[in-house]
């Protein structure tokens, strides 16, 4: 695997984690307001 590929491969995995990470955090603060409307 040269450096290039191994970039774009590492730079993908750090990509797919922080949206898995955005919506996961979308998800649960959607739940605490449907739980909880009065919380900011």
């Amino acid at each position: 695997m040269n450096t290039k590929t191994k970039l774009l491969y590492v730079g993908f995995r750090a990509l797919s984690t922080c949206c898995l990470y955005a919506a996961f955090l979308m998800i649960t603060s959607c739940g605490d307001n449907v739980v909880n409307p009065d919380s900011p």
